[in-house]
């Protein structure tokens, strides 16, 4: 899961990796925690050789007193499998009993620390752009870029996008620290790489307030274009023309051209500047 989020969603979203999931496990591990629990159940509270009776037979005479005595909700449709996959969800959830897993106790960067560091030192990320690596969990691994959205348009260093220096990461942990990656619960390494990009809503603002003004000064302006669309993306500024119907392609291209120039002059990259069509 690749995420451009802004300040607010950023944070937003490091709530919610904290919080404890169920995400790792699958339909069939909820229902033989169902069918566990339940055949336990009657063994306590019945008696012990009717709890090895067929599973049919438990589900049409005890099942309603099973849910009732624990206190979950299983209001579903369909039969007895999606009945017991309810009933597992509920009782994790409750705490009532857990699943097993086979995620390590011990955190993936103090076991893996040196080479780790290793795989981060195969990345020179430019001076726009920083990564914090933090694991609240062990082996859930947050790669957190930050990105100076002025300074990176003010940059003549080529930007690819984050997800580029994040899977360099990746296939150096991946082909030579024999990282897997996929569910905690399966002893895997579970990863979400995000970006918060810093003083994106203010470089609007300002182009609004004091550059846009500036373009409509230029030259030829009322002549060749009737309104202009912006947008900013995570790697450019983005400017879409909307051009006088009168005006030719020759003197759209050479207005462009003027748009650019003034781009520059104010001491942002011209790559880093796209105009469309």
């Amino acid at each position: 899961m690749n995420l451009v989020l802004n300040e607010s969603q950023y944070k937003q979203l490091s709530l919610l990796l904290n919080e404890n999931s169920s995400d790792d496990y699958d339909d069939e591990d909820f229902i033989e925690l169902g069918v566990f629990v339940f055949r336990d159940w009657v063994k306590k509270n019945v008696d012990s050789k009717i709890s090895k009776y067929p599973l049919s037979y438990l589900m049409s005479n005890y099942f309603e007193k099973f849910k009732e005595s624990l206190g979950i909700d299983v209001h579903t449709y369909g039969g007895s499998y999606r009945k017991l996959e309810k009933a597992g969800r509920e009782i994790l959830k409750k705490g009532i009993k857990k699943l097993p897993s086979l995620q390590s106790k011990v955190k993936f960067t103090k076991k893996f620390q040196k080479p780790f560091s290793m795989a981060l030192s195969q990345i020179k990320l430019p001076e726009f752009l920083k990564l914090n690596v933090t694991e609240d969990e062990p082996y859930v691994l947050s790669f957190n870029f930050e990105l100076d959205y002025v300074k990176m348009l003010q940059s003549d260093v080529e930007y690819r996008g984050y997800n580029n220096y994040y899977k360099i990461i990746t296939d150096f942990m991946e082909t030579f620290m024999g990282t897997k990656f996929g569910r905690t619960v399966h002893g895997d390494v579970k990863v979400y790489p995000t970006i918060k990009v810093v003083g994106q809503d203010q470089f609007i603002e300002k182009f609004k307030k004091e550059i846009r003004p500036e373009i409509r000064k230029l030259p030829g302006y009322s002549n060749v274009i009737h309104s202009i669309s912006i947008s900013a993306g995570e790697r450019f500024f983005n400017l879409e023309p909307r051009y006088q119907s009168y005006s030719g392609w020759s003197s759209q291209n050479k207005f462009k051209e003027e748009i650019f120039n003034l781009w520059v002059n104010l001491g942002y990259n011209r790559n880093k500047l796209k105009i469309n069509k």
